[in-house]
């Protein structure tokens, strides 16, 4: 995240050593277990960095690297979901954003069902800006052909945004609506 903030998604500033650099952590995160511990910041620490990757502008259709590091995020962030370790809602909604922003071709069924499983401890006290961004994450994966699993799951999930923005219209923003109606819309 820090390093997306630092470059930017400027292309002149993100050279050839920032990629590299992109590259060497995907790969290494890829391979290793490194952002389970401790067991607590499990769901931050993915969030945190599949974010900063999509927020730079980085591509699973660009880097095989990349690719890798989200298919270990879509294999890991279930489980941590499941074991009910401490997840909050931005860190569910900048996850499933950054699957959708850095264009993830496999799937994402397991997070989909897990999130929508734990729905209620998961997005607990979400802002509307959380729903509506994880709102329009599961439209835009599904318009991309990502898997996203039985339709009960998205349904549940995107019942509960709407609700969400519906009850909390004072708090959402016009950007926060209008990605909620297209995510309806699409």
């Amino acid at each position: 995240w820090s390093l997306s903030k630092l470059v930017g998604v400027s292309s002149r500033v993100r050279g050839r050593p920032v990629i590299e650099l992109v590259d060497a952590i995907a790969t290494h995160v890829a391979k290793t277990s490194v952002l389970n511990h401790p067991a607590e910041e499990a769901c931050k620490n993915w969030s945190i960095l599949l974010y900063g990757m999509a927020k730079m502008g980085f591509s699973c259709k660009d880097s095989r690297a990349v690719q890798q590091l989200f298919e270990s995020g879509a294999k890991e962030l279930p489980q941590i979901v499941h074991s009910q370790q401490h997840c909050v809602p931005q860190d569910a909604s900048n996850s499933m954003w950054a699957f959708a922003t850095a264009q993830y071709g496999g799937s994402v069924q397991q997070l989909v069902a897990e999130v929508a499983s734990n729905l209620e401890r998961v997005m607990e006290g979400a802002s509307p800006q959380a729903w509506s961004n994880a709102v329009w994450a599961l439209a835009t994966l599904h318009s991309q052909n990502v898997g996203l699993g039985q339709g009960s799951a998205v349904v549940k999930v995107v019942s509960a945004g709407v609700k969400c923005m519906v009850q909390q219209r004072w708090r959402a923003t016009l950007q926060g609506l209008s990605n909620t109606l297209w995510a309806l819309a699409t």
